[in-house]
């Protein structure tokens, strides 16, 4: 069965300033994402700071 997550591109882009291109640890950085059915968090680590991404609730 194939799952279509849908991420916001304004959180991926947040998220990515925490992904490193480059480092020597690489078992401390990196990008998690989590997929339900009802959101998508992405977590990234540079190997001193973590960031976790959450969608925005719509507002009424």
């Amino acid at each position: 069965m194939i799952q279509i997550i849908q991420i916001d591109p304004r959180q991926l882009k947040a998220i990515a300033l925490l992904a490193p291109k480059t480092d020597q640890r690489y078992w401390l950085n990196g990008v998690f994402v989590e997929a339900t059915s009802t959101e998508t968090r992405l977590v990234a680590m540079d190997g001193k700071r973590m960031g976790v991404s959450f969608p925005r609730k719509p507002t009424s």
